[in-house]
């Protein structure tokens, strides 16, 4: 009794381990790197005018100071002005208040940068179209787990249906 109840605990432990991982999974990807994505292969690139740069500081739940760059920019799709403020597709900060101000210091107000726009929602505009660290690392570490978690299931069936005899050669 003991053994049949060590083996389906492990077989809910690879399936918790499954649903974490896809769920970390999916989360990359539909929230972080789809966009991210979209941004890289399927927006359009416009000359975009820096209206405005500025590092905005915000406060995690523990307190601590984080910081992320936006700029307004002005751009012009078929003939019609655009003004919005934007960065990357995904918005994220950091801690590093140095590394957030670089990439302010980086563009100068009133400059002509690249930008790219949603031909679908010309408002959804980016002047970074790189993809984030934390989109792949969710995207990756999630696939991996679950992929692991498949392939040990996978691995526990066979041996039961070995043990069963329902793979066995027939003669």
């Amino acid at each position: 009794m003991a053994r049949r109840y060590q083996k389906s605990a492990g077989c809910i432990g690879l399936i918790l381990l499954l649903l974490v991982g896809g769920g970390f999974s999916a989360t990359g990807y539909f929230l972080m790197l789809k966009p991210e994505w979209e941004a890289k292969h399927a927006f359009v690139e416009t000359p975009c005018e820096i209206v405005s740069a500025k590092l905005i500081e915000s406060r995690n739940k523990k307190g601590n100071l984080l910081y992320r760059p936006e700029f307004r920019v002005r751009y012009t799709v078929e003939g019609k002005v655009y003004e919005q403020d934007t960065y990357r597709i995904v918005t994220g900060s950091s801690s590093s208040k140095s590394s957030n101000q670089s990439v302010v210091d980086d563009f100068k107000v009133g400059g002509t940068y690249p930008c790219w726009y949603d031909p679908k929602n010309p408002m959804r505009v980016v002047v970074d179209r790189s993809y984030s660290i934390l989109s792949l690392l969710f995207t990756g570490i999630g696939g991996l787990l679950a992929g692991i978690a498949i392939l040990a299931l996978l691995v526990k069936a066979v041996k039961v249906a070995l043990a069963i005899g329902f793979l066995a050669a027939k003669k």
